[in-house]
């Protein structure tokens, strides 16, 4: 039997703020790689949510330092290889999830760590 909902459904509201994104690169040119921040000049609204006890306790056991949670429009091209600035802080994109919600609104997951001392790519033609 179908469900039929009655009322309107619900839109995402990301009125905590917005980040700016980045991508992660390496320098090849020496035998230790450097990585390296290029701003890819997007930013994206965010809202902020909570990390479970459950999961700050197992990632702390792996020496993983989460900061923070939030929930963005669905970016798949948001991964790993990713850092944001929220505020003046860099933080690096620990996971990212994809998923629908129970709406039917596409939307991402990020799971920040800590960026401390970024590194901004050299723009060797000014």
């Amino acid at each position: 039997m179908l469900n039929y909902k009655q009322n309107i459904t619900e839109i995402p509201n990301y009125l905590d703020g917005y980040l700016e994104l980045f991508q992660i690169n390496q320098d090849d040119q020496s035998d230790c790689p450097l990585e390296y921040l290029t701003n890819l000049n997007e930013k994206i609204f965010f809202e902020e949510i909570s990390i479970s006890d459950k999961l700050k306790y197992e990632l702390n056991s792996r020496n993983q330092n989460i900061y923070i949670k939030v929930r963005i429009p669905q970016y798949k091209k948001i991964g790993s290889l990713n850092a944001v600035k929220i505020n003046k802080k860099f933080y690096k994109v620990f996971n990212a999830y994809h998923f629908v919600n129970k709406d039917g609104y596409l939307q991402s997951d990020l799971t920040l760590e800590e960026y401390p001392n970024p590194k901004f790519e050299v723009n060797n033609n000014d």
